[in-house]
């Protein structure tokens, strides 16, 4: 039987994005509604269809700019959060370059595709890792990649003009980060050319050119790296937690095992991750994803397999600000407030 969270996995994998509403404690027409949910997508999808009255108030009261937050509603106490599926890492050109960018973006966890015209350097010899490879012409394979929000795109093609074939199309979709290799001087004309052509300056200021960080890389495995640090600093700035990594999405969509969920609903201080970061925990004892590692997160694992054990939420606080060298809950410090369900 499909659960709730097995249909927000598969949701996710089909449209991209959707804004997920928890109950953290409450009740309505005299019963415990404890880890209820609803879905916010063209749509209005309740898990319990007796509770679709309570939740009509709560959709109409939500800002998408608030999200994520915590917000209490009558007697009830609400987390609303806006999900997204897993980040992509989309590296146009296989060549030597993007044959170690693309190694590096598996470890950091993308879901990577490499695009090149050339089968020498685009077969699955060359990147037997990726998720994706596409052989055809640059403009014809972006086709077949419908962009999101969460596309991270890497251009360094073989030739400065598929560089500009690459970008002009990149341009007319969303995306997370995208820059393109490239002398100052042949950078300069092409966006000339895009202005020419109708892009706005503050899309184009969005295009990391020259790319990378500026690191003194010069062989193309160092250049690599400094064009992944790039990415991993603009993913930093944006709002990682609401992305759902891909092994807790799968997970979720197969649904073979009773699941536990740890989800940070608050956050205080310097505590590695964000508001909405998840953790699974299945009943054999393995983990997906991570709510900051840690004293804190060994704690939420013992708790996750009472609550399997129960059925039973938990709203737990962790405060790891503990000063006791020898007690610590996590390094960093600050407080997490964690949400742990049974899900299925």
């Amino acid at each position: 039987m499909e659960s709730f969270m097995n249909r927000v996995a598969n949701l996710l994998l089909e449209n991209g994005s959707l804004k997920l509403i928890t109950v953290l404690n409450g009740s309505a027409d005299g019963r415990d509604i404890t880890a209820q949910k609803m879905i916010l997508l063209d749509d209005m999808i309740v898990q319990d269809e007796s509770l679709r009255g309570f939740w009509n108030g709560i959709s109409d009261s939500l800002s998408p700019a608030e999200l994520p937050c915590v917000k209490k509603v009558g007697s009830s106490t609400i987390f609303a959060e806006h999900l997204t599926a897993g980040e992509r890492l989309i590296i146009c050109g296989g060549g030597h370059i993007g044959e170690v960018l693309a190694k590096i973006g598996v470890l950091l966890d993308f879901d990577v595709t490499v695009i090149d015209d050339r089968p020498d350097f685009a077969n699955e010899q060359r990147f037997p890792e990726v998720q994706q490879i596409i052989c055809k012409p640059y403009a014809e394979a972006l086709e077949e990649v419908v962009p999101t929000s969460n596309d991270y795109f890497v251009i360094v093609t073989s030739g400065h003009i598929h560089d500009g074939a690459c970008l002009e199309k990149i341009l007319q979709g969303s995306f997370a980060y995208v820059g393109m290799i490239g002398s100052a001087r042949k950078v300069s004309i092409k966006m000339k050319e895009l202005l020419d052509k109708g892009f706005s300056q503050t899309l184009l200021d969005r295009v990391h050119t020259p790319i990378g960080l500026k690191i003194g890389a010069q062989t193309p495995a160092e250049i690599a790296v400094c064009i992944a640090a790039e990415v991993i600093q603009v993913k930093q700035t944006t709002d990682a937690s609401a992305c759902v990594p891909d092994a807790i999405l799968n997970e979720l969509a197969e649904g073979t095992q009773p699941l536990a969920m740890a989800t940070i609903t608050e956050k205080e201080g310097s505590a590695p991750r964000g508001v909405g970061a998840k953790m699974l925990v299945r009943a054999d004892g393995r983990i997906f994803g991570t709510i900051g590692g840690g004293g804190a997160e060994a704690q939420a694992c013992k708790l996750a397999a009472e609550v399997l054990a129960t059925g039973r939420p938990i709203l737990q606080k962790f405060d790891m600000t503990n000063t006791d060298p020898f007690k610590p809950l996590m390094i960093c410090g600050g407080v997490i407030t964690v949400f742990i369900e049974r899900i299925q």
